[in-house]
């Protein structure tokens, strides 16, 4: 119930902002989001449209890159879900590398 609700809350947010000139960074956590409460209600690939949308805006986002994995798992295309995996642990270890 409390995904459902976060999802429709993301959707709505989506839909005011559409025709706004926000910044991107609005846009990419709005989609990032929803995509995790897709993921929750096992709609993998609504889940998976909406990682695709944050990638598109921001190709390094890892948050994103690791619940697109989750989604290509779920349809069963592992393939995809390994390189998308792969990627998040690779931009992780990146970012974790810059800190020490």
């Amino acid at each position: 119930r409390e995904w459902d609700a976060a999802r429709d809350a993301y959707t709505r947010a989506l839909d005011l902002i559409a025709e706004a000139d926000v910044d991107v960074s609005l846009r990419v956590a709005l989609h990032a989001n929803r995509a995790l409460a897709h993921l929750e209600l096992a709609d993998a690939a609504a889940a998976l449209a909406d990682c695709d949308r944050v990638l598109e805006l921001d190709a390094g986002h890892a948050k994103a890159r690791f619940r697109r994995g989750l989604a290509n798992e779920a349809l069963g295309r592992l393939g995809e879900a390994m390189n998308d995996l792969q990627a998040a642990a690779d931009a992780l270890s990146d970012l974790n590398s810059d800190v020490l």
